[in-house]
């Protein structure tokens, strides 16, 4: 009822000032002020259409609006308005300067750049407009879109209310003031273009300042206050945007500020002006940022967090709100935000160490393990690449997890970045590291596989067995290189083992088809001191004949045979030493891998092999009587004697014990991470594919999970400067839309473009799963201050791009969410001129190559059309992912000639891609050649082409080659008479003798 008292007094108003002043204009919202100069240099860097919508559009007139309705709020702060359009021109320029050239020419060419078009309508605006956009920048950056822009419907409805309450309590009120609380309310649309822009602004200096965001991080960590503990949206807003204001003018004008709570911190987050601070009670107590914008002795004091807040296990600041404009129907929503490192934008790379992190913490590695994982991770990649200078037949197979995008590549660059990093940069890959190791269970299953055999078997779907399966002593044997580097392994262990005797413990390893069994422990017996081997009786096995002689070792040599799992669990011919029955290995001696043979597989002629140091002998005929987890040992003058299996492949070499020895409590159930490192820094391990090996271990470990990061991978290896919302880490990488379309589709390795965006959509926003089946068609996607386009409309037309291949510009369109571009189902194009007959010539083509279509340009529009995809949170009023119908235009010099749908055109089994393979009869005489070629020189001879064989000429030019493909297939998709070729962009060919192919007579080239 205020409200509409308000309206009809200002009515009147204007009535009477209308018959005193004639044609009085009130609305004022037009209106444009002097800017201030520190904000200028922003303009000049700004786009024409940026620049034009803050200085007479839409977004102008919303600033313009809100700055006077919220006028007087807010206590003037000179210095902060100065020191902000500082900061805001400095970025700006640091943007215009790393921006390509000719990039305003381009498709996308006016929505590209910094987006600071609502700095610019503020300042052109009023002053209290800029106050009013820096607290867009606050909400922004705490909240998201739809949270923000219910923030705004809010604090404008209450504020028109409480301003018609002071005009009925007679209350001194500016005019402007007024006429703002009465005119038509400010509508959502308005306020998520508001809200976009702003966000957008966001993002682009954040990465300009990315230095300083991340020291301020390393405060924020150690902080855990309240922005402000009042759950009502208006009051608390408003508290939190004056003290801000207030305490930030006075840092920058040098006066030192003292605060016990975040609404301050939150100010010089969203505003990248950076004072020097100290915080009480912190390990990182003082952080001077020398920032040139805050004069001398404006330092932030920050108060020790409230016991009930430590409580809660906040980092951070944090902020709860009560939002009742949120959805269209229920209770108000109390929503709760923090910022702190964990919620910030990071680089491919960097989420990659997260993600490592997240797959540590799948295999229970707790925080001090990490630099042994890393350490192990580094060895790993070391072996792999000694591996490619000694094994060369195999490099191929070796290199494979070397190369990105792999996903042990990917972890291993993790490990050697954190090794070779300065101490500042250990920390920040530490912290992330650690996140990951927080988010596991979100991000990646947290079921894994035990084994190798488990993974393979049953698990594709979890993480990889822990640290690729070499804790898991069976695997770990057979991985080792040679059987002797088995004993040796298997006798350290041995040794670990407190209170067994000697002769308790034997080992049993595999020699030629049979076995062989040593002490695993050194007999201290002075005459028969060190390690006895014992091998089959020459009755029990057929040896192989070797010329006579004594071999003896002083190191191992590294042979062995293969040994395939796939062989396991065969029957032995019943003989003495293995009885009918028994089930265990035979190893294969058809063939060898590229690791050496040991000593103990050395072929002899009725000797044995001889170890330095060690005695060896023959076993008594029907000693021995082996079985899978067990052998006897049989003495036909005394006890027999029974040994189990305890440690290691009872089918290749094990380490087993008598079966009533006594034997402490020990875990023998994983193999240790530092044995696994020495291993791998002695090159222990095998790298033979045709064999249990480390390579082996890594392709079996590649688990569904790990090649959906290999597709991520290589998806933002096309983006360099994209970054990745650390929020993805909250969602099972699994269950997203994206993964399970790759999974039911089985796309290779390089998914399709559905897919690619899908993939983007939710690495980019943290949240939004969109169906890829959905956008088959998209050919870009806008998202904050980015715009990714399909490479396939950036390239000449003769390129086959990849699906997955996009590239990131900085740019948006202005549309609150993500914003998936759709061309529409009929293009346009302009029909003949009945009076073109006057510009059509038809002439003769003379084999030069030229370019007729240089004044030929691309733009983008949007129309109507505009329906949601997001329909995970039902009632909310904004969306947060849509479809925008977009056309992509073709003009010549200006006019409009068509729309076009390029990628439809470019996979259009009408467009023929010719090779080279012509270049033999070039001539620049076209009388040389019998047949004649129509030349195609303007827009109009192109839509009205005669019979006969025809070329278009646009050399070098791929925008115009690309434009023409795309409009002549429109126009003969349907025309199976009609065939068009496209030659190469830099090749010189000769069109005479490619228009004599079958498939080209009566065709259309592009040149």
């Amino acid at each position: 009822m205020a409200l509409d008292r308000l309206q009809s007094a200002l009515g009147m108003v204007t009535n009477d000032v209308t018959v005193a002043a004639g044609k009085c204009n009130f609305d004022f919202t037009l209106a444009k002020n002097e800017v201030p100069k520190e904000y200028r240099l922003l303009g000049e860097s700004l786009s024409r259409r940026r620049k034009d919508e803050g200085e007479g559009g839409k977004l102008h007139i919303t600033a313009r609006r809100l700055g006077a309705l919220f006028d007087g709020v807010c206590s003037l702060t000179p210095a902060l308005v100065r020191a902000y359009g500082t900061r805001v021109s400095e970025i700006s320029q640091i943007i215009k300067e790393k921006s390509p050239t000719g990039a305003e020419r381009s498709i996308f060419g006016q929505y590209l750049g910094a987006d600071g078009t609502s700095i610019w309508a503020a300042a052109t605006s009023s002053t209290a407009a800029i106050q009013v956009q820096l607290l867009a920048c606050m909400l922004a950056r705490l909240f998201d879109a739809p949270e923000s822009i219910s923030v705004w419907v809010e604090i404008v409805k209450d504020r028109r209310k409480e301003i018609a309450t002071r005009f009925d309590n007679n209350e001194e009120l500016h005019f402007s003031t007024l006429s703002a609380a009465a005119q038509a309310e400010i509508t959502r649309d308005q306020l998520a273009e508001w809200d976009t822009s702003a966000r957008a602004w966001l993002r682009t200096a954040d990465a300009v300042k990315m230095k300083e965001q991340k020291q301020l991080g390393l405060i924020l960590d150690n902080l855990g206050l309240a922005v402000n503990e009042d759950v009502r949206v208006f009051s608390s807003v408003i508290a939190v945007w004056k003290a801000s204001l207030i305490t930030m003018d006075n840092l920058v004008s040098g006066i030192p500020q003292a605060v016990e709570n975040g609404a301050a911190i939150l100010g010089l987050a969203s505003w990248h002006i950076y004072p020097d601070m100290v915080v009480l009670g912190s390990q990182k107590s003082n952080l001077r940022m020398n920032d040139p914008t805050v004069m001398p002795g404006g330092v932030l004091t920050v108060g020790l967090q409230s016991s009930h807040t430590g409580d809660k296990g906040r980092r951070g600041i944090y902020w709860s709100l009560s939002l009742a404009h949120l959805r269209y129907y229920g209770l108000p929503v109390l929503k709760e935000r923090e910022l702190n490192s964990d919620t910030s934008r990071v680089g491919f790379d960097q989420f990659s160490h997260a993600v490592f992190g997240c797959l540590l913490g799948c295999w229970d590695v707790p925080q001090s393990g990490i630099p042994l994982a890393i350490e192990l991770f580094i060895s790993m990649e070391d072996s792999l690449r000694r591996g490619l200078v000694d094994s060369p037949n195999h490099s191929d197979d070796i290199s494979m997890p070397l190369n990105e995008p792999h996903w042990f590549q990917m972890f291993a660059q993790t490990a050697r970045q954190f090794h070779k990093a300065e101490k500042s940069g250990k920390d920040q890959i530490l912290k992330l590291i650690k996140l990951g190791q927080r988010r596991s269970g979100s991000f990646l299953p947290s079921q894994q596989p035990q084994t190798l055999s488990d993974t393979r078997a049953a698990n594709i779907y979890g993480a990889p067995s822990k640290f690729l399966g070499l804790q898991h002593p069976p695997d770990f044997i057979r991985a080792l290189k040679t059987d002797e580097d088995r004993i040796a392994y298997l006798r350290k262990i041995a040794l670990r083992l407190p209170g067994v005797a000697s002769s308790d413990l034997l080992i049993r390893s595999r020699w030629q088809q049979t076995y062989s069994f040593m002490t695993a422990v050194p007999d201290r017996n002075p005459f028969t001191k060190g390690h006895t081997r014992w091998y089959p009786h020459a009755s029990e096995h057929e040896r192989v004949k070797a010329p006579k002689k004594t071999i003896r070792f002083k190191a191992p040599v590294q042979r062995v045979q293969t040994h395939s799992r796939k062989g396991s669990e065969n029957k032995i011919p019943n003989s003495p030493i293995f009885p009918r029955n028994s089930r265990f290995s035979i190893v294969s001696d058809t063939s060898e891998s590229e690791d050496d043979v040991s000593p103990s597989q050395f072929p002899q002629d009725g000797g044995l092999p001889q170890i330095e140091g060690e005695i060896c002998q023959e076993s008594a005929p029907g000693e021995i009587s082996h079985d899978s987890q067990f052998f006897i040992r049989y003495n036909p003058h005394g006890r027999n004697y029974r040994y189990d299996f305890l440690m290691g492949d009872p089918a290749l070499s094990a380490l087993f014990i008598m079966r009533d020895a006594e034997l402490s409590e020990v875990d023998l159930d994983e193999v240790p991470l530092s044995d696994i490192l020495e291993a791998l820094q002695k090159d222990s391990l095998s790298l033979d594919r045709s064999r249990p090996s480390l390579v082996t271990m890594i392709d079996e470990s590649t688990t569904t999970p790990m090649r959906m990061l290999c597709e991520a991978k290589m998806i933002y290896m096309e983006l360099p400067e994209a970054t990745v919302d650390i929020g993805v880490l909250d969602q099972p990488l699994m269950e997203t839309k994206w993964v399970k379309h790759i999974i039911l589709s089985q796309e290779a390795l390089g998914c399709g473009r559905a897919a690619a965006l899908s993939c983007i959509a939710m690495f980019d926003t943290g949240r939004s799963d969109v169906d890829p089946d959905s956008l088959h068609d998209s050919f870009a996607m806008a998202s904050g201050d980015s715009i990714y386009i399909s490479e396939q409309l950036l390239c000449d037309p003769w390129e086959i791009m990849d699906g997955y291949k996009f590239k990131r510009v900085l740019g948006n369109i202005g549309r609150t969410g993500v914003t998936m571009l759709i061309p529409p189902a009929s293009p346009m194009i302009r029909p003949i001129d009945p009076g073109s007959w006057k510009v059509i010539n038809n002439g003769t083509f003379n084999s030069q190559e030229e370019d007729h279509f240089t004044r030929t340009t691309l733009h983008l529009s949007f129309t109507e059309y505009y329906r949601p995809l997001d329909f995970t949170l039902r009632g909310e009023q904004d969306i947060r992912v849509g479809l925008l119908e977009s056309i992509i235009s073709v003009h010549d010099a200006g006019r409009w000639v068509a729309d076009v749908d390029i990628l439809a055109a470019m996979s259009s089994l009408k467009l023929g891609r010719i090779s080279g393979g012509h270049e033999s009869c070039l001539t620049d005489n076209p009388h040389a050649h019998k047949n004649e070629i129509i030349s195609l020189e303007n827009w109009d001879e192109v839509l009205d082409i005669p019979r006969g064989t025809s070329v278009i000429r646009a050399w070098g030019n791929p925008l115009g080659r690309l434009a023409l493909a795309s409009v002549l297939i429109q126009l003969y998709n349907n025309d199976g008479a009609r065939t068009i070729g496209l030659c190469p962009p830099k090749d010189r060919m000769c069109i005479f003798c490619l228009s004599k192919a079958e498939k080209l007579k009566d065709g259309i080239l592009i040149y």
